[in-house]
């Protein structure tokens, strides 16, 4: 009797074990990441959202900024009225940190700040060697 109970615990916490898993399951975000496909379960990355758009905005300097999210991760960029677009100015999510890289002449300038998909504005912190600002960018 006392193996007939202990198979049949054994049994009956497998079946509850199965059965429960199927109810609560994973949360869409944990196996789909980033996946942009509604059919599986996740949403569009916050990465391929930005991804084409234009932003613009004023730092903490009083300098006006135009950044342009460009789909290869490059980034095009206005700084005080003068335009630039080289390869080597890079921009990217990762989790929900954004981070922007410029290099310019005297040294490379990193922005970051928190960006999620749909946002309405963009906070970022730069810095430049010892130089710091803030800049909030918004949509075009």
């Amino acid at each position: 009797m006392t193996m007939l109970r202990s198979v049949s615990l054994v049994s009956l916490t497998a079946a509850l074990v199965v059965g429960l898993s199927g109810c609560f399951g994973f949360p869409g975000g944990l196996l789909n990441q980033g996946s942009a496909d509604p059919a599986a379960g996740g949403n569009a990355s916050a990465e391929d959202a930005l991804a084409g758009t234009t932003w613009d905005g004023v730092d903490s300097d009083g300098d006006s900024w135009v950044l342009e999210f460009q789909e290869d991760r490059t980034l095009g960029f206005t700084f005080n009225g003068a335009s630039y677009d080289d390869a080597s100015d890079t921009w990217g999510v990762a989790g929900s940190t954004l981070t922007v890289s410029i290099v310019f002449n005297d040294g490379i300038a990193t922005m970051s700040g928190p960006y999620e998909a749909g946002d309405s504005t963009i906070d970022l912190d730069g810095e430049q060697d010892d130089a710091l600002w803030t800049l909030t960018l918004s949509p075009q």
